[in-house]
């Protein structure tokens, strides 16, 4: 088996504020990599907001909350500024249901900024949380291929060339599943498979 990758998925590293947050369950766990250590609220509320900083503008096409306790009629947005939201606020993604399971991943065309925005609208109030928060960007194929997934030192994805030429994926050195996906259009249910799986730690 070859060593180059041909796909990786990307959990871009952000510096992230937020409109509530429990101390004993800090913003530090947003991107730790382990799903099973949570962000909270302090309290229970309408809505919550998480603004995060990439440092510099970098693509996004894929948003992901990862272990939340969202219900379905939970709403989710995604913004993004070029000047923290002082003047600019651009809506990426229009209010979206939260998905029954765990993960709920938004999609959208690719876009590059630095400062992004998660709204979470809650109704009834809701002490929301977060497994893990997933702001990335995917190195797409142009073909399909039989894949699963594979943890890269709990940052990405990879996929490498068999020697008969085709993809082999794997996961923690074994083949878990396998689907059959373009990459250039990841469906939302298919970044919520392979998100969770991800982050099972």
């Amino acid at each position: 088996m070859g060593s180059t990758p041909a796909y990786s998925l990307t959990n871009l590293a952000a510096t992230w504020t937020l409109s509530s947050e429990n101390a004993s369950f800090p913003k530090a766990n947003l991107q730790d990599g382990r799903q099973g250590q949570v962000c909270k609220m302090n309290a229970s509320a309408a809505s919550w907001t998480l603004t995060g900083d990439l440092e510099s503008a970098k693509q996004v096409l894929v948003v992901a909350l990862c272990n939340h306790n969202f219900p379905t009629n939970t709403t989710i947005e995604i913004r993004k500024s070029s000047d923290n939201f002082a003047a600019n606020d651009v809506q990426v993604m229009a209010p979206t249901s939260a998905t029954a399971v765990r993960t709920t991943a938004l999609t959208f065309t690719a876009t590059t900024e630095r400062y992004w925005r998660v709204i979470a609208t809650f109704s009834p109030n809701l002490q929301g949380q977060i497994g893990e928060l997933w702001i990335g960007d995917l190195t797409a194929l142009s073909r399909q291929f039989v894949w699963g997934y594979a943890r890269e030192a709990r940052v990405g994805v990879k996929l490498e060339e068999s020697e008969s030429g085709g993809m082999f994926p794997v996961r923690l050195g074994k083949v878990r599943r396998s689907m059959n996906v373009s990459f250039e259009a990841l469906t939302a249910a298919q970044w919520e498979e392979l998100l969770t799986l991800l982050n099972d730690g």
